[in-house]
């Protein structure tokens, strides 16, 4: 048969103008395949499909039962490769680690019952898990699974998936309209199969076409593909979603905690465009305990279809639930637009740390309706964003504080009638370098820090923040702890300023992280007021219950009601404050010539100091002298007295240079149990800090330190190089700075100023960052020692 030139022409110039057109795709794919090209098959399937990059990057499969099959008439006329839940390719290892990619398919599904991937390796996949909504993951087992509300066309759809390296995001995309931007951990496997991860949970539907970049498409790009893909597959673009009635510019969420201001109130704004027509005015009703309290109304004015609006109310720091309605009016006609309830006013207080900051009750308790959080405690999902009353279940569940939080926070709704919000950062066994803010990225969602300050802000409560709640160390020794802190707080101030205070619990005996010894780091934790204006030290020491690690039901409610106290002081001007800290050993020395006794002396001065009952471990009584340690030895304690604020020791060892308080861990003759008491408490049985090498003093009456007018303060503690320091009294006095192990390093003569205090520097021993003790003894004998750090 001839066919006419002009016939032949035709055919030509049609087949042409359709490559051209199909070949309008971003430049530089490192991997395209098209089922209308490049297609190898046998009698078996597909047994090898050929990337039209250039850069030859095919998909191949050399065992026959795993072979796709090609089908010539697929998607709306097109080619084909289909996949039947045995058959996929392998491909060359080119999925980019640690970088961005984008990455597109057109595809269709037969069973949405099972998981089915499309472009995966060992580690990542880009896949449905037994549904219709795409999925990305970057770690096995995932850390987090970014999922596409927007479900797919099973006969027919294409999806776009954009990962951003730098942000750790992915934009996920359904038929050209974006469906969902979600945090997602940074991928690290460069193996790549197609329909299959790691061979296997093969994809059951067809794959068109795919087109994968080691680089982010620009939105022009994007454009282009979708453009090319809907008019090459006659698919339909999604259509945006219809406009709003109403679109609303500010409006409270349900459950939303509003920081009180200096007027005890928040305010709370309304705004928006009402775009339905026919109505003349709009209204804002403002309830209280679901009785309306306040009525405002404004009338409509519409332009171009939509009339602006915009109201504000105001709410009451106290124990009742707030909400807001809004309506609109015509002559006839009373339309409610929306409502919003159980808004609240309070304080606000964050929570980080370890297991401790997060463990819930194991047992039943009583929701608070005033205590609200924001936010699921553990999730890296940005999009858990909801306001909730505050839950407390085992270790973090769903959108849970800590036991002993919330023990404190019921008790301030209950005392002080103000609504509290608690937002949690903890983490269960986790190192404080887990906690040190990105400061490149400050809101990655991937560190400890970064989850925190997403939820703080997006609750709009970052510059309201009362204090933070620190409890942690049980993974750390002391070694850079305190560099590591002072990191912490600094970024704290800087990114919640209106911190007023940082709680800081100290450890107790402990066997939970079991990484060294933390003797130093529970001597570091009680100094810390002494280097952090803002800084308050609270020892967890004689709190009842312990298990161990972590406290029992029982043990984080008196945690709970013990902390309250110091809340109750510092932002609500509570008048109990008597022995409200635990007693902090400020001073020891001996008070004899024939040094057989030691003087410990505590401050506040005002604590009554007593010793809890001997402890009986396996039928073994155990008493506190036996847990003095002279030299870092026991045994030479025989006897303790209680004197107000003082302990007196009768004591056989006439030289020691320092003096400790516990075992670090385990009680010495027994390697399983935690040391758990007897304690030095005061009169509210609250635990003394735990000491390690305090240095003992010379010889020194007792009464004379309460007696004297000399008094020493470091003014920087810790010191970069020199050391800064008041110090006043009368006559002659002598200063030494001492090490940890009780050597003197530096020994100078100081004449006092009765009237105004001695300011002066001192340049410390150029040695390694230490712990110091610096002790000025004047000519009565009175002496006074403070702890000093030197970092270099």
């Amino acid at each position: 048969m001839v066919i006419p030139r002009y016939i032949k022409l035709f055919i030509f110039l049609l087949v042409l103008s359709t490559r051209v057109g199909y070949s309008q795709v971003p430049s530089s794919p490192i991997l395209w395949l098209r089922a209308d090209a490049g297609v190898d098959t046998n009698s078996t399937g597909v047994t090898g499909w050929h990337d039209q990059s250039g850069l030859h990057h095919d998909a191949v499969q050399t065992q026959a039962a795993h072979r796709p099959l090609f089908a010539s008439n697929g998607l709306n006329g097109l080619p084909a490769v289909t996949f039947h839940g045995w058959h996929f390719f392998n491909c060359d290892t080119i999925f980019p680690t640690l970088h961005s990619y984008s990455f597109s398919a057109v595809l269709q599904l037969d069973d949405t019952t099972v998981i089915n991937n499309l472009f995966s390796g060992n580690g990542h996949a880009i896949w449905f898990n037994g549904s219709s909504h795409l999925g990305v993951m970057h770690a096995d087992p995932p850390v987090l699974n970014a999922v596409a509300t927007v479900p797919i066309r099973i006969r027919g759809s294409w999806v776009t998936v954009i990962f951003d390296s730098m942000s750790s995001s992915v934009r996920l995309f359904v038929d050209g309209r974006i469906s969902d931007s979600l945090s997602i951990p940074q991928n690290q496997d460069p193996t790549l199969y197609l329909g299959a991860y790691r061979g296997a949970y093969c994809l059951q539907g067809a794959l068109s076409e795919v087109m994968f970049y080691d680089r982010l498409l620009s939105p022009s790009e994007l454009g282009q593909l979708d453009s090319y893909i809907s008019a090459k597959y006659a698919l339909a673009k999604r259509p945006p979603p219809p406009s709003p009635d109403t679109t609303f510019s500010a409006i409270p969420a349900q459950l939303q905690f509003f920081p009180r201001d200096v007027n005890d109130s928040a305010t709370i704004p309304i705004s928006g465009s009402l775009r339905r027509v026919g109505f003349d005015s709009i209204y804002l009703e403002t309830l209280r305990n679901g009785i309306v309290i306040q009525r405002d109304c404004s009338p409509l004015a519409y332009s171009n279809g939509a009339a602006p609006f915009s109201f504000s109310t105001r709410i009451h720091a106290e124990l009742s639930e707030y909400g807001i309605r809004v309506g609109v009016k015509n002559g006839d006609r009373d339309s409610i637009v929306t409502e919003r309830d159980s808004l609240v006013c309070g304080d606000t207080y964050l929570i980080c740390g370890q297991s401790n900051a997060l463990r819930g009750f194991s047992n039943s308790y009583t929701l608070n309706p005033f205590v609200r959080t924001f936010g699921n405690t553990l999730s890296l999902n940005i999009r858990d964003t909801l306001w909730s009353v505050a839950r407390s279940e085992y270790t973090g569940w769903y959108n849970s504080i800590s036991a002993w939080s919330l023990v404190a926070a019921s008790l301030v709704t209950e005392q002080y009638h103000i609504p509290i919000c608690v937002i949690s950062g903890a983490t269960s066994g986790e190192y404080i370098e887990w906690n040190i803010r990105d400061d490149s990225y400050p809101l990655n969602m991937f560190t400890v820090y970064g989850r925190l300050l997403y939820k703080v802000r997006k609750a709009h409560l970052d510059r309201s923040v009362k204090a933070m709640l620190w409890t942690q160390g049980e993974w750390n020794t002391d070694v850079n702890y305190f560099a590591n802190f002072q990191r912490l707080t600094d970024s704290w101030l800087k990114d919640f300023p209106s911190i007023q205070k940082i709680y800081v619990s100290q450890l107790r005996p402990n066997q939970c992280g079991g990484v060294g010894n933390e003797s130093g780091l529970k001597d570091l934790v009680r100094h810390l007021p002494d280097s952090f204006s803002t800084v308050q030290s609270y020892a967890l020491a004689a709190i009842p219950y312990f298990d161990g690690c972590h406290f029992m039901d029982s043990g984080y409610v008196a945690w709970g009601h013990d902390f309250v106290r110091l809340l109750a002081r510092d932002f609500f001007g509570s008048s109990d404050t008597t022995e409200l800290r635990n007693p902090n050993l400020r001073s020891a020395y001996y008070t004899t010539p024939a040094h057989d006794e030691i003087a410990l002396e505590f401050e506040p001065a005002n604590s009554i100091l007593t010793i809890t009952a001997d402890t009986s471990i396996n039928g073994k009584a155990h008493t506190l002298k036996d847990y003095i340690y002279l030299d870092d030895s026991a045994g030479y304690v025989s006897a303790i007295k209680t004197d107000g604020h003082k302990l007196l020791l009768k004591t056989t060892m006439p030289s020691a240079s320092r003096i400790s308080y516990l075992p670090d861990r385990l009680y010495p003759d027994d390697t399983n149990t935690v040391y758990n008491g007897p304690w030095i408490v005061n009169s509210r049985g609250l635990g003394a800090f735990i000491f390690y090498d305090v240095p003992i003093g010379g010889e020194q009456a007792v009464g004379n330190a309460a007696q004297s007018a000399l008094s020493i303060r470091a003014i920087e503690n810790p010191a970069h190089g020199r050391l800064s320091l008041w110090v006043s009294g009368s006559g002659s006095a002598h200063l030494e700075i001492i090490d940890d192990i009780g050597r003197i390093l530096l020994s100078s003569p100081l004449e006092l100023n009765p009237v105004e205090p001695l300011l002066f520097s001192i340049a410390l021993p150029g040695r390694t960052s230490a712990a110091y003790f610096c002790r000025v003894v004047d000519s009565s004998g009175t002496a006074k020692m403070v702890p000093v750090s030197c970092e270099q």
